[in-house]
């Protein structure tokens, strides 16, 4: 724990003191992150898809969707709720929310899913 202490000073450019927060209490963030990503690993069975070429995406909380050039919409990441299962037809923008996406259709109709 000490080396952790010391390197996370190191980096931070400080002594074991880092503003507020000493380098224990830095390092013990570092701990919960890393545990977090492990957690994030392992919720990748409730995701959907990857990353598709598109001209432009939109970024919710835990999924991602994009238009292609030819208007067809492509989400990866969570599908808890479907926010990443984008109806067929053709798009101008979407914009990812945190449990939902919308889309404006070429026509200037809008669907959310």
């Amino acid at each position: 724990m000490h080396e952790l202490n010391r390197k996370v000073a190191l980096v931070t450019g400080g002594s074991y003191g880092i503003g507020r927060a000493t380098a224990s209490a830095v390092a013990a963030r570092i701990r919960v992150l890393l545990l977090a990503g492990v957690i994030a690993g392992l919720m990748a069975a409730a995701c959907v898809g990857t990353p598709a070429p598109a001209d432009t995406i939109s970024a919710g909380s835990f999924h991602t969707c994009g238009v292609r050039a030819n208007g067809s919409v492509a989400c990866w990441g969570q599908n808890e709720f479907g926010q990443a299962r984008p109806p067929g037809g053709e798009f101008r923008k979407v914009s990812a929310g945190e449990e939902h996406t919308c889309g404006v259709r070429r026509d200037f109709s809008v669907d959310c899913w």
